[in-house]
């Protein structure tokens, strides 16, 4: 059955890791030990003295690799893997530094898939100089994940269903989290991985291997990257579905924060468990999650890149260390992504989708995310604009979507109850190819960043200016709005423009209105969506010195034509709030009227 499904199949840039104990594998290895053996006379000899082992290894080369049969999952490296399968499409993308957004060399990245109870892998390969990478899948796979890791960056997977077989895959851009810490442990010792202050890894002594088989080479690096979902629910794997252990079905969880630990040798090889010692691991607790509601015992949720799930396996406690932070303690027998999550009970959300014209669009992506609870989620429309996308019962949830040719639309804020919703008697959600998002997020501190737009000036009247005072302007019947105001941290604050309405100078710029720290220190992110295109902007590379509360970020303008499409300006400045106006009459104003807050 496997191998008929496979003759569709017309390249070798893919393997099937027959499952341990199974019929094949077993025929597998005794065929290759056999092999091995005879390797080492004529080639007469053997096919004389064993023409019927011969005959029989013929009828199976589709089945067998001159490497090995593999056995032991996703972990398995080319000495471990049969079977060449054909390639029909391909799937590229680019790697980028997640704050930065700047191109990363040299991300190891892999395909990876079941079909028929089988391990399906691709080579594994590192993206080039403008952090590209190319890879080639059997287009009768309906599931890929794509898995990718770095020296210095932290384990991410993106999981791609192949609905359309006929079709290249174009993943756009997959954004990495630099590594928080990178330590030496010596093999036979063990020994921790500390980082501000905190062990978040204990490995045992002599309990790692190869995970191809053998001792580890010189020492053992271990690289961890903390993963707060408080900043972005998407810095994780998966969109936070799991399998339950139950019954197989497909569950949606929360977070409570999570670690990737990636292990090499001294030569590069990468590590695993061996499989009988477990390591100790230490979850810091997401900054969002209130810590009187965090439970005293959680379940541990793995990724496996095979599946493109979450899976259950073991559990974690709530311990508070000296320094106050809070963590969550846990055996694991093998590495990973590890989250500490909770399932809960979904409703779905059901509406529709149309363009600006009225008609309904299939295909485009509708995106959920928590914006009191730590997950999201995603559904497609179907071919009349309809969608149904699970969220948590009783939230306050934001949604918004985006076409397959970058048409996006506003972002709106609902609130579940205990059964389903239908927002479709509110409207549809409107798809406009001409609209721009601007988002912006940040840390813990400052508490309190704000996002501001200044546009023309309208009749001759004062330039407008869209911020949390005035949260929607209409200029020349198009409303632009700033569709969430945050005042606790992370965001985030999200401008939607859905088209410009004059042409002229429309400025960007971050206020720190409240809260310690920078907002170089946070740190904050700007992330830009025009049309198909998205631009991340850092502090980072910003001109001036960031001070504290009324710093002022200025990141880009749009610079509009007659024609009313824009052109990006970039400024990365800083300065005060009323540096423009000095001290005249005008900055007199603005200090005098400046709004208070709630918490002010």
């Amino acid at each position: 059955m496997l191998n008929e499904r496979l003759q569709s199949i017309d390249d070798t840039d893919f393997v099937i890791v027959p499952a341990e104990n199974s019929l094949l594998f077993e025929i597998c290895n005794l065929l290759m030990e056999r092999v091995a053996a005879l390797y080492l006379r004529a080639i007469p000899e053997f096919i004389m003295k064993n023409i019927r082992l011969f005959a029989v290894i013929l009828l199976l080369v589709p089945f067998l690799s001159v490497t090995g049969c593999g056995g032991g999952g996703s972990d398995s490296d080319d000495k471990n893997v049969v079977e060449p399968v054909r390639k029909n499409m391909e799937i590229s993308g680019v790697a980028k530094d997640y704050y930065t957004g700047e191109v990363i060399e040299g991300i190891r990245v892999k395909l990876v898939s079941m079909l028929d109870g089988q391990v399906v892998e691709s080579v594994e390969i590192s993206t080039d100089s403008e952090g590209r990478f190319l890879l080639s899948y059997p287009k009768i796979l309906e599931r890929v994940t794509i898995r990718g890791y770095g020296v210095d960056y932290g384990e991410y997977s993106v999981v791609i269903n192949n609905e359309d077989k006929d079709d290249d895959i174009d993943a756009g851009e997959i954004l990495f989290l630099k590594s928080h810490v990178s330590s030496d442990i010596d093999y036979s010792s063990g020994g921790d991985v500390v980082y501000e202050g905190i062990s978040l890894v204990s490995l045992p002594a002599s309990g790692v291997v190869k995970v191809g088989g053998g001792v580890p080479d010189g020492k053992i690096n271990v690289n961890v990257t903390v993963i707060d979902p408080s900043v972005d629910p998407e810095l994780m794997p998966g969109s936070y579905q799991a399998i339950n252990t139950e019954d197989g079905e497909i569950e949606h969880i929360e977070s409570y924060g999570a670690i990737s630990v990636v292990m090499r040798d001294d030569y590069g090889d990468l590590l695993q468990l061996d499989g009988v010692h477990n390591a100790t691991i230490r979850i810091p607790v997401a900054k969002e999650a209130v810590i009187g509601q965090a439970p005293a015992t959680i379940p541990l949720y793995y990724f496996d890149d095979v599946s493109g799930y979450w899976m259950e396996e073991g559990e974690a406690t709530l311990e508070m260390l000296e320094s106050g932070e809070y963590v969550y303690v846990g055996e694991v027998g093998h590495f990973t992504v590890w989250n500490a999550d909770i399932a809960y009970e979904s409703v779905n959300i059901n509406g529709c989708v149309e363009d600006g014209d009225g008609n309904p669009v299939s295909g485009a992506r509708i995106n959920s995310s928590g914006l009191d609870y730590i997950g999201s989620s995603y559904a497609i429309s179907d071919e009349n604009g309809l969608f149904s996308i699970p969220a948590k019962g009783m939230s306050k949830i934001m949604l918004n979507a985006v076409s397959n040719a970058g048409a996006i639309s506003g972002t709106q804020v609902i609130y579940s109850g205990v059964a389903d919703l239908d927002i479709t008697s509110e409207g549809c959600i409107i798809l406009n190819p001409a609209a721009v998002s601007i988002e912006l997020s940040w840390g813990e501190n400052p508490v309190d960043l704000d996002a501001n737009l200044w546009g023309p000036k309208v009749d001759g009247e004062e330039e407008f200016h869209l911020n949390f005072e005035s949260q929607s302007v209409l200029v020349d019947n198009v409303i632009m709005s700033l569709d969430i105001d945050d005042v606790d941290s992370f965001g985030p604050e999200i401008i939607t423009i859905p088209g410009f309405p004059l042409p002229g100078k429309y400025r960007y710029c971050v206020h720190h209105y409240g809260g310690g720290q920078t907002i170089i220190d946070s740190p904050a992110r700007v992330t830009l969506n025009l049309g198909d295109e998205q631009i991340i902007f850092s502090p980072d590379s910003a001109v001036g010195d960031f001070l504290g509360e009324d710093d002022m970020w200025c990141v880009f303008s749009f610079n509009v034509g007659g024609d009313l499409k824009p052109s990006i300006d970039v400024e990365q400045t800083v300065s005060t709030y009323y540096a423009d106006y000095e001290e005249t009459e005008r900055a007199l104003y603005l200090k005098a009227t400046k709004k208070k807050k709630y918490y002010k």
